[in-house]
């Protein structure tokens, strides 16, 4: 299956190093705890508890309007859980800052980007003194046809939107990776030509 490939070429590109142990422990890189987020009259996520190690591939299956993409928001500070603890690198949510937002990626179902900027007005946007070099950079959009930055993002395929998001959510280099796409566009061959780059760069 295509999805399952280009899955599988996602966790290689992304996995990352040991897992860090303390006192005989592995430490989580990221850990819920009673996590509770109502829903109109019913629970979306009632007293969700779970921990990822650094190293290891965390999925979230469940068939649709379950709750998936809503436990990555509450776990992104994207929204705000009713009660319950949620910590990324050993901090917990409410303590969040600026230099732990550097080092998530996120890349969700709908691609929030302004289809009004240009390629490069979204780049320079978020680009800071940590993110990839200019020539990576360039080398990434190269691979999904992208050479003309002065193009606007919604003249762009879905393809290549969805390639240009997988590259903002690399751009900074993350140390922890969220995903949340319910399916790959039928024309894969520019995501699998990025997957490829990304990989040959390392990042």
């Amino acid at each position: 299956m295509v999805f399952k490939d280009l899955m599988i070429s996602m966790i290689n590109i992304y996995m990352p190093e040991k897992p860090v142990v303390r006192n005989g422990m592995a430490r989580p890189i990221l850990s819920s705890h009673h996590l509770t987020r109502p829903l109109s009259d019913s629970f979306a996520i009632n007293n969700l508890t779970f921990k990822v190690l650094r190293g290891e591939i965390f999925g979230i299956v469940g068939p649709a309007k379950a709750g998936k993409t809503t436990i990555i928001k509450l776990l992104t500070g994207q929204l705000e859980a009713t009660s319950g603890i949620i910590s990324i690198l050993g901090k917990p949510i409410d303590l969040w800052d600026a230099s732990l937002h550097e080092k998530i990626g996120i890349l969700m179902d709908s691609i929030h980007i302004n289809s009004k900027l240009s390629i490069a007005q979204v780049l320079a946007n978020i680009t800071t003194e940590q993110s990839l070099d200019p020539h990576s950079i360039l080398i990434l959009l190269d691979s999904i046809q992208l050479e003309d930055t002065s193009r606007s993002v919604s003249s762009l395929s879905y393809s290549q939107q969805l390639g240009f998001a997988i590259i903002c959510a690399v751009l900074q280099r993350p140390t922890l990776l969220f995903i949340d796409i319910d399916a790959f566009p039928n024309d894969t061959l520019v995501l699998k030509k990025l997957l490829f780059a990304i990989q040959k760069l390392k990042i």
